[in-house]
């Protein structure tokens, strides 16, 4: 699944409220880790997140260059 915001809205925080309410989500739901994909220029938004790098993947849907990244999710103490 791909998430996106509307250029129009883009800066205003949006991608970060909906990551957080996704890592939350998936917390609640006693997930360990989440992987995904990105665009280079979306490596840092994630970083921000606490996802980590794991390096360039192999796929090269709509023949564009993907990386992968991962977060490992903490439990509730």
């Amino acid at each position: 699944m791909s998430v996106v915001v509307h250029p129009d809205y883009q800066g205003n925080g949006y991608a970060d409220q909906l990551m957080n309410h996704f890592i939350l989500k998936m917390k609640n739901l006693k997930k360990s880790t989440i992987y995904l994909i990105c665009q280079l220029g979306l490596i840092r938004m994630y970083e921000r997140h606490g996802f980590v790098l794991i390096g360039k993947s192999e796929s090269n849907h709509g023949g564009l260059e993907w990386h992968e990244m991962s977060l490992a999710i903490k439990k509730n103490t």
